[in-house]
């Protein structure tokens, strides 16, 4: 299936990884504060699973929570449930090389595939010419 850009379609995945957004959190209720660390270590993550520094994030949704009972200040807020991420290769941009590729993370609430059509929206207005980036083996 292919992940339609707003300038071309990728069809070659080289890996799609996924999993429970929270997992390891041990204790704490979801904040800003946790979830920017969280992202980062997933953006880590990413990296060492793809073997590459080349990394876009599509911004997640967040969805308020209520106050969690004992906690008695501060804004709660979640992610979707599941971390996606997407080694994505394709033809070169530029003609002096021979590949180009992509990692995207994003979240959604269901394990892919499908991508969720509010990500698949998000991923059409991006352009692939302008973040992916070019390589030779």
């Amino acid at each position: 299936m292919p992940i339609k850009f707003s300038d071309r379609s990728v069809r070659d995945f080289r890996g799609l990884y996924q999993w429970p957004t929270y997992t390891g959190v041990l204790e704490g209720v979801p904040n800003a504060e946790m979830n920017k660390s969280l992202i980062d270590g997933i953006l880590g993550k990413a990296k060492e699973l793809t073997h590459s520094e080349h990394i876009f994030l599509i911004e997640p949704r967040l969805e308020p929570m209520e106050n969690q009972g004992s906690f008695s200040s501060g804004e709660f807020e979640k992610l979707p449930g599941i971390v996606c991420v997407a080694n994505l290769l394709e033809q070169a941009i530029k003609d002096q090389y021979m590949f180009s590729s992509l990692t995207l993370v994003w979240f959604q609430d269901e394990y892919a595939m499908p991508i969720g059509k509010e990500i698949e929206k998000q991923i059409e207005e991006l352009d692939w010419t302008k973040i992916a980036k070019d390589f030779d083996l």
